[in-house]
């Protein structure tokens, strides 16, 4: 009999597939690559392999326009690997990229606010951390007012 997959478990598998991914990429690099978590890996990895379905959570109060990762996919990424190097399991980091992969649409002026003139584009506020569990960070500190589906 075949199997019928919900989208649950579609989901869960797509966060499974990147952190596999991520880890082929960490397996094979050499020990400074690990260190200094250039173990490579596009961050567009994370666009092919999970439908933006699942990760699209919500939407500026002021228009779309943009599609934003809350937390930048290179953070995400050298997270993960730093993961890896303490020895967490690829289920951990799959929860891990579930908790801090999220998209909200904001507007080209909320974009350049947060990329140019607040600078983090790539980076969260001074202080954040993954262990926080606030991944809407970046967007709270521009000031950005969000509605969630």
């Amino acid at each position: 009999m075949r199997r019928e997959f919900t989208e649950a478990d579609k989901k869960r598998e797509a966060f499974s597939r990147i952190a596999n991914v991520l880890y082929s990429h960490w397996r094979v690099s050499n020990p400074g690559e690990k260190v200094s978590l250039q173990c490579g890996g596009h961050t567009r990895l994370f666009d092919v392999l999970i439908p933006d379905a699942y990760i699209t959570v919500g939407e500026s109060v002021n228009g779309k326009g943009h599609r934003e990762h809350v937390v930048p996919c290179a953070l995400i990424r050298s997270e993960s690997y730093g993961m890896f190097n303490d020895g967490y399991l690829i289920e951990d980091i799959a929860k891990m990229i579930e908790q801090n992969l999220k998209i909200v649409h904001i507007t080209k002026e909320e974009r350049h606010k947060l990329d140019v003139e607040l600078a983090l584009k790539i980076t969260m506020p001074e202080g954040w951390s993954f262990e926080q569990n606030r991944p809407f960070a970046r967007l709270d500190t521009a000031k950005i007012g969000y509605k969630l589906y």
